[in-house]
């Protein structure tokens, strides 16, 4: 392999993954190409897919011809396959003549898009698969997820009138009296109809904070 491309689809993901490369092979020339377009003639070249897309036709040799011919590349690494490989960026990998390489955790099966068709596969039997307890028990490159619930009162159980308090009273008057009347309960799977409430989701953002916190 002279020369290979690798996309991914975030400005950050490309920077990790040519440091990443840089760290294993040290001594072999790689080109950001968000950053410096001038190292294009790198072995490894690392982009986003709309800056590829955008440099296959505006670079150029001195001739006028593209820079990026149809031949340059051996290999092209496609990060986050399941998504990036249809609709307008799909255009890459049909004017590229270079062997592909897919890497994607969620693989799409439907008609029209998918990710096994698109490099000829069979469904459900990938090339080649890095299981989940592998990353976690042998690896250690990744550490377990733990589910914690966190209750909330109106989510759960509704809105009953006669729980509530003197100020609370008042705003479920203001809100939900009506000239017909006003609901003694509002049951949980009514609540978003009449209110969103606030206080709620800072409640469960601050909780996910937490544990982001503790966990890190």
């Amino acid at each position: 392999m002279e020369r290979v491309l690798f996309l991914a689809d975030r400005k950050e993901l490309v920077k990790q993954a040519k440091n990443a490369f840089a760290r294993y092979i040290p001594k072999t020339t790689m080109c950001n190409l968000l950053l410096n377009k001038e190292d294009r003639n790198a072995k490894f070249v690392f982009s986003t897919y709309p800056t590829i897309l955008n440099a296959i036709d505006t670079m150029k040799n001195s001739d006028g011809s593209r820079f990026f011919s149809p031949g340059h590349f051996d290999l092209i690494v496609i990060d986050e396959a399941h998504r990036s490989i249809f609709n307008k960026y799909r255009a890459i990998f049909e004017y590229f003549d270079a062997c592909l390489l897919g890497l994607t955790a969620t693989p799409k099966k439907t008609v029209h898009q998918s990710t096994y068709e698109f490099f000829d596969m069979k469904n459900n039997m990938p090339t080649d698969v890095y299981e989940y307890d592998e990353a976690i028990n042998k690896d250690h490159v990744l550490v377990p997820f733990y589910l914690i619930e966190t209750a909330t009162r109106i989510p759960d159980d509704g809105i009953t009138y006669e729980k509530l308090d003197e100020e609370e009273r008042e705003e479920y008057e203001d809100e939900f009296c009506e000239d017909e009347g006003m609901p003694e309960h509002i049951p949980p799977e009514n609540i978003n109809k009449y209110i969103f409430n606030i206080d709620t989701v800072d409640k469960m953002i601050s909780e996910k904070m937490k544990i982001y916190f503790l966990s890190v």
